[in-house]
């Protein structure tokens, strides 16, 4: 059986590495400042700027710094002396240059970085920062820096890894830091749809059953709602965002079976084999309030079922200062901690089940693929051209198309159209990871909720405070759809069903002190009547497993 790693955060102070239990379930594993085993000081290149780093007995690097630049500084170095190797994949997997250090083997992933999403857009985002938000990434690159330079002076300091596969750590600039959200995190986590894949369901029961029988069969297969499903949230303002689009298939091409093999086969590889075929492996979380926990204390449990690597894909980290004061976890060194507590609130997250992304079908212009019909013309396709670097090999040519919608990621010869995905997080991934780094910050549920506005990729919050409150909201920027785009299939890309703009956050589904006295998630629905593309919830759910015990 997988063993599932959890996450506790108590976000009172007892006495040192004391343990909360949850009434019926195990407590897990904890974090504690338990005193100093070693610690550091380190002259960042800002003049009388000191930032101290202290490691506590399980080796986690606690920050210590009087502002911003000094405290990214003082993470950057500690990332780079724990995790150089990994860090220099998670860049490289981010820009799409793996295959220039470890050969034609990973070209495919390459590709499918490159073909997802334009620096030179991420780099426009992190210019136009405020020099207060710029100094974490201006920080944290230049501490990264520092470290590499050490280890570059001194062989005896450079990774195994490094010398197994012959090359050298790369310097960081300040928006390599974003490309790691970026490519790694927001590109692959937080892109899927299930659009396609139920488009080719469709074609397939209506090629063998006809029509009308291979329509019924399919809406008994991808349902859009079961009433009975558990939800996470339960909230009266599902209404304003769940209105059910009229089941528009007619107008939608079928799709070559070659075409669904090419799009699943390059999901795969831009988003993980699991992510595409939907197995079972994402995260859970439960937030209990004082009366179900031994010591009367509220307490969030967070398990991010990230998967299994060596090191772990999570770093543990301290930062202390510059109005920060958490511990916490984050993924593959991430500036924003996304599980943590600050002793007054402690957060964490499971994936969001929220409709943030559309594939749209491009028709083709038959005497020219590389047009599409858009508003009654055919119009060209935005070309732009990659060259990709390739240990041993001449480099790589790649040709990247975009429509109006976003990258075109498939294309159907036999039937004249191709596939674009449009993501309603786009232009936003920095605004994003600054709103889940400064809710590290907040002291209440509604300075967290101030973050929480800022998040446009669908992710579900969890929160949890001294004061005795627990909260969960549903985050993602929501798209207003058009009545006659079909929710669970590719939109038409001929202009007719376009986005209408965005709700406001305050129809974005939360909870704060439900009367239960609990909140559970484990990747269930996120409220009632909630409509997708992949929103095959029903009563038969794993979270039950987690229901069952807090009701009792």
């Amino acid at each position: 059986m997988k063993r599932i790693f959890q996450l506790k955060l108590s976000i009172y102070n007892p006495q040192p590495l004391r343990l909360v239990h949850l009434l019926k379930a195990s407590a897990l594993s904890c974090f504690f400042l338990a005193g100093c085993s070693s610690s550091s000081h380190l002259e960042s290149n800002q003049p009388q700027k000191q930032v101290s780093i202290k490691r506590d007995n399980y080796g986690t690097p606690h920050i210590y710094a009087d502002d911003t630049y000094g405290l990214f500084y003082g993470y950057g170095y500690a990332v780079a002396t724990d995790r150089l190797f990994q860090m220099e994949m998670s860049k490289r997997t981010g820009l799409g240059t793996v295959a220039e250090v470890l050969g034609s083997e990973y070209l495919q992933y390459d590709i499918a970085t490159h073909s997802r999403f334009n620096p030179d857009e991420i780099k426009r985002q992190i210019a136009q920062l405020s020099p207060e938000d710029r100094a974490i990434f201006d920080g944290y690159a230049a501490g990264f820096n520092k470290r590499i330079k050490e280890v570059l002076a001194n062989p005896e300091l450079m990774p195994k890894e490094f010398i197994d596969y012959d090359f050298q750590p790369s310097l960081w600039a300040s928006e390599d830091i974003a490309m790691v959200w970026v490519g790694l995190i927001l590109n692959r986590f937080f892109s899927a749809s299930s659009e396609v894949s139920n488009l080719d369901l469709l074609t397939q029961l209506q090629k063998e059953k006809g029509q009308a029988t291979g329509l019924k069969l399919y809406q008994q297969l991808r349902w859009l709602d079961d009433p009975s499903a558990p939800t996470i949230i339960e909230s009266d303002q599902k209404a304003q965002i769940s209105v059910h689009q009229k089941s528009q298939v007619k107008n939608i091409s079928p799709i070559s079976d070659q075409a669904a093999k090419q799009y699943l086969a390059q999901a795969r590889v831009a988003m993980g084999k699991s992510v595409v075929d939907g197995v079972p492996t994402a995260s859970n979380a439960w937030v209990v309030k004082a009366d179900k926990t031994v010591e009367g204390q509220t307490v969030l449990y967070n398990g991010p079922q990230q998967g299994w690597y060596t090191p772990a894909i999570t770093y543990s980290i301290g930062l202390h200062g510059a109005g920060y004061n958490l511990t916490g976890i984050t993924p593959v060194g991430l500036p924003a901690i996304l599980f943590g507590t600050n002793g007054k609130i402690a957060w964490g997250s499971t994936v969001g089940s929220l409709d943030t992304n559309d594939i749209y079908q491009l028709k083709l212009n038959p005497n020219n693929s590389k047009q599409y019909l858009y508003q009654g013309q055919y119009i060209p396709l935005e070309h732009r051209q990659i060259s990709i670097k390739v240990r041993n090999q001449a480099d790589h040519v790649l040709d990247v198309y975009k429509s109006k919608q976003g990258f075109v990621s498939t294309w159907d010869e036999k039937n004249h159209t191709a596939y674009a995905q449009k993501r309603s997080w786009e232009g936003l991934e920095i605004e994003t990871l600054l709103g889940w780094a400064n809710a590290a910050k907040a002291n209440n549920w509604n300075e967290f909720l101030d973050q929480a506005k800022r998040v446009a990729a669908s992710i579900t919050w969890f929160y949890a405070d001294t004061q005795n409150n627990i909260g969960v909201a549903a985050l993602g920027r929501l798209p207003i759809r058009p009545e006659n785009q079909h929710i669970q299939l590719p939109a038409q890309g001929d202009g007719s069903m376009e986005w209408q703009g965005f709700y406001d956050f305050s129809h974005n589904p939360k909870a704060y002190n439900p009367e239960k006295g609990y909140i559970s998630s484990w990747n269930n629905k996120a409220y009632a009547g909630l409509r997708s593309d992949s929103s095959n919830f029903s009563y038969v759910d794993r979270v039950n497993e987690l229901i069952e015990p807090l009701t009792s």
